[in-house]
């Protein structure tokens, strides 16, 4: 059962870690201003 789980949150983990660390890019340049500009 727990093998199981490791590898079904593994791929899921790294999605996670992937968009998480998106969004606080974001944050940063929003909070910068640079979001705006962009737009």
């Amino acid at each position: 059962m727990a093998k199981t789980g490791d590898e079904n949150l593994t791929p899921m983990m790294r999605q996670y870690r992937s968009i998480k660390e998106t969004c606080g890019d974001a944050i940063l340049m929003f909070r910068s201003g640079d979001v705006r500009k962009g737009l």
